[in-house]
């Protein structure tokens, strides 16, 4: 991918190797799972991350994940209470 990126940045007016860099992201993104998912969180838009439970209220073991935009955390219970082991993570760069 690394050449392909470099001819690409050498010579944008080309179709071919705008179209060449273009399959080799493709391929990439469906090779690794992981960069799919990284790719992912780069991208997305301001996250909310949100735990309500109400009522006779329990929230156990909950992680949610975001990327590195902006992100707003919530976490309620209600009248019953009981929160146990909520994670929310924001992902570095």
């Amino acid at each position: 991918m690394t050449q392909a990126a470099q001819t690409a940045a050498a010579r944008p007016e080309e179709a071919a190797a705008r179209e060449a860099l273009r399959r080799e992201i493709a391929r990439a993104l469906e090779e690794n799972s992981t960069l799919r998912q990284e790719l992912s969180l780069l991208l997305q838009d301001e996250v909310v991350q949100s735990v309500l439970a109400e009522g006779s209220s329990q929230i156990r073991h909950v992680e949610q994940v975001a990327g590195t935009g902006p992100t707003t955390r919530e976490v309620k219970a209600g009248g019953g209470g009981v929160i146990e082991s909520v994670r929310q993570i924001c992902k570095e760069k």
